[in-house]
């Protein structure tokens, strides 16, 4: 059907029931209507942040994997820990200077608050409990923290023993 000079498409299919691409769509559509078609800036929604960099020494991003247990001597520690959390592209760098505060609750949840200019790297931020047990944190809405939670019922123990997470930070170079 046409209206004013621009076709009526309805999935690949015009009104009048002829079979139409999506290609050849666009271009009708352009031609009509003088529209310019712009591919998304986005590329992935799961782009590694520590990957996107910007020359020229402005601000990059760079992300780090920490384990926090505080039995230990020094209850920060660097690297993959039980829960396998880290990425690939994870640098040393998140116990010194630490750039997050760890603070145990009443109620058996942890929190972590990140410094201004850090956030946690989504799916990668888990509770250690028991053998097995890894319970994902839950990000603060403001993504500049987040609280850990003590393992269902369901093992043998619940309590947390401790967590690991990834948080990235803008850098300068």
């Amino acid at each position: 059907m046409n209206h004013g000079g621009l076709e009526v498409l309805v999935g690949d299919v015009d009104v009048e029931g002829n079979k139409i691409s999506r290609r050849s769509a666009m271009k009708r559509i352009a031609a009509a209507g003088g529209v310019v078609w712009i591919a998304p800036a986005l590329q992935t929604v799961n782009m590694s942040r520590a990957s996107a960099q910007v020359p020229g020494g402005s601000p990059r991003t760079v992300c780090y994997c920490v384990k926090w247990d505080p039995s230990d001597a020094d209850p920060c520690d660097e690297g993959p820990g039980q829960c396998n959390v880290c990425t690939d592209d994870s640098v040393a760098g998140g116990c010194n200077p630490p750039r997050f505060t760890v603070t145990q609750n009443d109620d058996g949840t942890w929190s972590v608050t990140l410094n201004d200019g850090c956030s946690f790297l989504e799916g990668h931020a888990v509770s250690k409990c028991g053998h097995t047990q890894c319970e994902p944190a839950i990000p603060d809405p403001t993504d500049s923290g987040a609280t850990f939670l003590p393992c269902d019922d369901s093992g043998p123990t619940h309590d947390i023993s401790h967590i690991e997470f990834v948080y990235c930070c803008e850098v300068t170079d």
